[in-house]
């Protein structure tokens, strides 16, 4: 698919950044899928610390700060839409619903053009779920505005679209990969090691964490020589014997080469986890709580919220490691080939260069 009319203004609190966290790397890649089919992009983001190198390589970019000194309203801001404003745009794009507050005078302004919110989760559901209901009406408030603004809606999953109950389906945009960076070739370690990544400082995945290392950890032939390594920043100390933190390291990829097992353990997380489609690009076996995994049977990996079931698949795995890295092998060609980032945001292409 091809476009070479369609000008897309992308709006965001936070800076698309391939070498940033989760919500940074989705947007960047989708800005070089637009941008690879001949879509022409501008992003506007806030100022800040997030670095705009990478995204600065492939489209237009504007950082701009809403406040001056004090609180004040920055003239070079106001400066700043009342350009974009005069502008002729095909469309705009607002990336996660925290995004749609901050945009809301110039999105006045561009009132009959036509909008798209990728809200990523159903922030109103997820805070409900934890019994935060002040905050979960506040959010369910911005989604009605969105919704009632006759924006589009995107989501990263099947399970985020069900919880908005809208009467049209939402566009699903999933997290995807670049098979780019997971060139590194599989060895397994000799001596048994099951790899976690992640930021850790996330509820969600610390809890998980947490889990992993009381129920699965806790419960393993530790006989068998079993070592675990965990990637990312925010680990909580003290770590049981047998666990090290290794902190940031400069390629997921390298780091999983060798892994006997990767585990992705998310409890009352939200959205759909991009280290989960991450850890089986891997090639390595790969075992998710319900809450790490977008649900895709026809993948060869263990979904479980059952400690034992975990427990059980890893004894297997040091039982049979051949079946399981073949089992890997075929997951992984399979995600490389369908959640590839090309892949996965063809949806957002068919939006972009859609008619008004």
């Amino acid at each position: 698919m091809t476009s070479t009319a369609a000008r897309i203004l992308w709006l965001s609190n936070e800076t698309p950044d391939r070498h940033g966290q989760g919500g940074q790397r989705r947007q960047y890649f989708q800005i070089a899928a637009l941008v690879g089919a001949g879509v022409d992009v501008t992003v506007v983001t806030l100022a800040g610390p997030q670095s705009d190198q990478a995204v600065c390589a492939i489209a237009r970019v504007h950082r701009t700060s809403p406040r001056a000194w004090r609180g004040l309203p920055a003239a070079r801001h106001a400066l700043l839409m009342r350009r974009l404003a005069a502008e002729s745009w095909d469309a705009v794009l607002i990336a996660h619903t925290e995004s749609w507050p901050t945009w809301q005078r110039l999105l006045r302004r561009l009132d009959s053009t036509r909008v798209l919110v990728d809200m990523h989760n159903v922030l109103s559901a997820w805070h409900r779920g934890h019994g935060r209901l002040d905050d979960a009406s506040r959010w369910q408030e911005v989604e009605k505005e969105i919704i009632s603004r006759g924006a589009s809606v995107a989501v990263c999953s099947e399970k985020e679209a069900g919880l908005l109950g809208l009467s049209t389906e939402p566009i699903v945009l999933p997290h995807g990969i670049d098979p780019d960076e997971w060139t590194a070739p599989r060895v397994p370690a000799p001596r048994p090691v099951i790899k976690l990544f992640g930021n850790w400082g996330w509820a969600p995945n610390a809890a998980g964490l947490r889990w992993f290392l009381d129920e699965v950890w806790a419960g393993l032939d530790h006989t068998s020589g079993w070592t675990c390594q965990i990637a990312g920043t925010g680990v909580a100390q003290p770590l049981p014997a047998g666990v090290h933190a290794v902190g940031r390291v400069p390629s997921v990829s390298e780091f999983l080469a060798d892994a006997t097992a990767v585990v992705v353990p998310v409890h009352n997380g939200v959205g759909s986890p991009l280290k989960y489609a991450e850890a089986l690009a891997s090639g390595a076996p790969v075992l998710a709580t319900i809450d790490g995994a977008p649900l895709r049977s026809s993948l060869p990996v263990c979904v479980s919220d059952d400690p034992h079931r975990w427990v059980a698949v890893l004894a297997a795995v040091r039982a049979r490691p051949e079946h399981y890295e073949r089992a890997g092998r075929h997951a992984r060609a399979q995600v490389l080939d369908e959640l590839s980032w090309g892949a996965v945001s063809k949806p957002l292409l068919v939006w972009a260069v859609r008619p008004a």
